[in-house]
């Protein structure tokens, strides 16, 4: 099993959405323009809660994910493990890495647990370009970026996600508690 990610297939249409508030951002503002990724609280008319057993979900939280430029190699700052619902997933890879030397890493000030790596320490593995409607368990405690397929592309970049994650399970326990969920509907 790839021990960095896993595309489910769990059909979801993300009908309606409604973004309440910022909840993190990891951001550099340049110009006055934020670019990274911000997370919001959001609701939604969908089924994607129905992925997770029912007695699991107060165990994972849910938010929208907004990624507006590359994220470089890190770890993710609390989330273990995270499911992604893509409904724009732009043209953009996520590409993970082993670590050769883990002292080419630092933490951002907004960072609580995460780590950023450079890439001179890391060497690329596996990754996966994700496309609209996928869903992807990907694992958190890996170094992993997103990055554009083609940096050469004179656009906005502009990745939108719904993201359910926890703390408290690891990636194969995510998986498994899905696969198990998933097989027995």
């Amino acid at each position: 099993m790839n021990k960095y990610f896993t595309k489910v297939n769990f059909p979801v249409i993300l009908d309606s959405y409604q973004i309440i508030g910022l909840q993190k951002a990891f951001v550099n503002t340049i110009n006055g323009v934020d670019y990274g990724v911000k997370y919001f609280d959001v609701t939604t008319e969908t089924n994607f809660w129905s992925i997770l057993p029912p007695e699991y979900h107060s165990d994972f939280y849910g938010r929208f994910m907004h990624v507006n430029s590359f994220l470089p190699p890190h770890i993710d700052d609390k989330d273990l493990t995270a499911i992604l619902f893509y409904f724009s997933p732009d043209e953009f890879r996520t590409q993970y890495y082993d670590i050769l030397d883990p002292n080419h890493s630092y933490q951002r000030p907004d960072q609580e647990k995460g780590l950023v790596f450079n890439h001179s320490g890391l060497i690329a593995t596996d990754s996966f370009i994700a496309q609209p409607n996928d869903v992807y368990i990907i694992n958190g405690s890996e170094v992993h970026e997103v990055m554009p397929v083609d940096y050469s592309a004179a656009k906005k970049f502009d990745r939108k996600a719904i993201r359910l994650s926890t703390s408290k399970y690891s990636y194969q326990e995510v998986v498994n508690m899905v696969d198990n969920h998933l097989s027995n509907k």
